[in-house]
């Protein structure tokens, strides 16, 4: 071999080299995975209670699978219309996305899995209740979304709610005060429910309190708050839904990383009589 082919192998090898080192660094740096298009077959689900409907009109991942990060982007010459099914960790549904076609990410951080819908465009000669998937065609329409998830697992500890909704009650020992705060005394409230209180014992630094607010109509502030066992608040957060646009989901975030003393400690809320409450625990 001459000097100019083994330098010319020298230099091929050192590009090939740093050409795959940056690839592997390049995968390394993306956080993200995929669902394959081969979780999806024939079927639907129930817009209303997130069970399996069955069709041969429209295909369905069966098996739910995590979402933390769920990020969906149509192909550029996609026909096809989704549905986001959003699910808690027993199963639940939590919120049904209908009729999608451009690019979803899911901003619900407490749901736990997904599921997915397709519905193909029928064609024009073709009448709907002619129309039908064949099972060779699943992967054709399920390779029109490029679906992948976080490879992190949520913030949250666990995914189990906090707050019993068995347990909400309208009297109660808290309530908000003439000047927005809450304090320890005694009411019954009609537009308004009280969650119980949840022990704060030191397993989480912070807790999310989720609230879903159907009502419409004028504008209030929610709020939560961590208390001693004197009704004194250590941790405390609100938000004023005034100029939201409801149905909607609000957060709040309660700091329990500089607590000392957790005898007696609680999360209390005063919450919307229409509304899902839902407190996770997390740490760092």
């Amino acid at each position: 071999m001459t000097k100019f082919k083994k330098g010319l192998c020298i230099a091929l090898a050192v590009i090939i080299g740093v050409v795959a080192f940056g690839a592997v660094v390049s995968f390394a740096k993306n956080d993200s995975k995929p669902v394959s298009s081969l979780e999806f077959s024939r079927g639907g689900l129930d817009p209303d209670t997130g069970k399996y409907v069955e069709t041969n009109k429209s295909i369905y991942t069966k098996d739910k699978f995590l979402c933390n990060g769920l990020r969906i982007e149509p192909d550029f010459e996609s026909t096809v219309e989704y549905d986001v099914y959003l699910y808690n960790v027993d199963d639940i549904l939590i919120k049904s996305i209908l009729g999608l076609t451009e690019v979803y990410r899911c901003d619900i951080e407490y749901a736990q899995y997904a599921r997915i819908v397709i519905h193909p465009e029928i064609p024009e000669d073709v009448k709907e209740k002619d129309f039908k998937i064949e099972f060779w065609q699943v992967n054709k329409y399920a390779s029109q979304l490029k679906i992948t998830i976080s490879k992190n697992e949520s913030k949250y500890s666990d995914f189990e709610n906090l707050n019993n909704p068995d347990l909400e009650i309208l009297d109660t020992e808290y309530e908000v005060d003439s000047n927005g705060e809450l304090t320890h005394t005694t009411r019954t409230s009609e537009q308004y429910k009280i969650i119980n209180e949840i022990n704060v014992d030191g397993s989480y630094d912070y807790y999310d309190v989720f609230v879903y607010v159907e009502q419409r109509g004028s504008g209030y502030e929610i709020k939560s708050a961590i208390f001693d066992e004197n009704g004194n608040i250590l941790s405390t957060d609100a938000v004023n839904t005034s100029a939201l646009n409801r149905p909607v989901w609000v957060k709040m975030t309660l700091d329990a990383s500089d607590i000392d003393e957790y005898n007696g400690v609680v999360i209390c809320g005063q919450f919307p009589i229409e509304s899902n409450v839902y407190v996770y625990g997390y740490n760092d």
